[in-house]
């Protein structure tokens, strides 16, 4: 990584000045918030994510599928057991 990106990654990362005012809870706090950002974007992202999106949504509202079945369909497609 060069030190420049990895400057442009530490910038988009660090904890913001508001936040340290808040103490070591903050930063464990801003730390998952970022995990949740980054899985929400892989997902989003992922043309196989795509694929699956529609027929599992309309399994789902039909009845056929239940929510927990088809968010662990979507998950494992990015690799995450749960």
């Amino acid at each position: 990584m060069s030190s420049r990106h990895f400057q442009d990654f530490e910038s988009e990362t660090a904890i913001p000045p508001s936040r340290k005012r808040d103490g070591p809870l903050a930063g464990f706090l801003w730390m998952w918030s970022l995990v949740d950002d980054r899985i929400r974007t892989a997902l989003r992202g992922s043309e196989a994510v795509r694929m699956l999106t529609d027929r599992l949504e309309a399994e789902v509202r039909s009845g056929r599928m239940i929510a927990a079945t088809a968010s662990d369909q979507i998950v494992e497609v990015l690799g995450l057991r749960i």
